[in-house]
């Protein structure tokens, strides 16, 4: 019964954030933090969203004239690249 109900929530995880898109540094290859503000070298604290989401970013950081350094790439491209695991919860 567990392991039918951690496959059920893995597979509902992957097909909600099918869609979604990160945010790279151009610059230096870094990721948007998830918070929207700075970046990260570790995906588990990686930004994930739409890319009507990071539309509004950019546009927030317009208006504060802020730069904005990122490029949209596909989740796929880095997600199954093998991180690792920080167990003090430090990026």
């Amino acid at each position: 019964m567990l392991i039918a109900s951690n496959i059920a929530r893995t597979t509902t995880a992957s097909h909600v954030a099918a869609g979604h898109q990160r945010l790279r540094h151009r610059a230096t290859g870094e990721y948007l933090h998830l918070s929207g503000s700075g970046t990260t070298t570790r995906l588990q604290y990686a930004w994930l969203g739409t890319q009507r989401q990071a539309d509004e970013l950019q546009a927030r950081a317009a208006a504060t004239g802020q730069p904005w350094p990122f490029a949209m790439i596909n989740r796929s491209a880095v997600d199954h690249t093998p991180q690792p695991i920080d167990w003090k919860g430090t990026a």
